[in-house]
């Protein structure tokens, strides 16, 4: 039995999804991807987490490079 894929590579996926087994699916469809005070945004094919506790962590697990 043959199954059509829905997609091959992220090209074939608008720019909000990627693909992952033959499916477009959004990049942020992981279970809290960025943790709690932050959301997943998606765009070109990746998320990214934004908001206000995921730049303060990030900045805070940056600087402790420095220290």
């Amino acid at each position: 039995m043959f199954t059509s894929l829905e997609c091959i590579s992220d090209n074939d996926c608008n720019d909000q999804m990627q693909c992952a087994g033959g499916s477009c699916i959004s990049p942020c469809s992981a279970l809290a991807p960025c943790g709690d005070g932050s959301s997943c945004q998606a765009t070109d094919h990746s998320g990214s987490c934004v908001g206000r506790k995921f730049l303060k962590r990030a900045l805070n697990n940056a600087l402790s490079l420095f220290a």
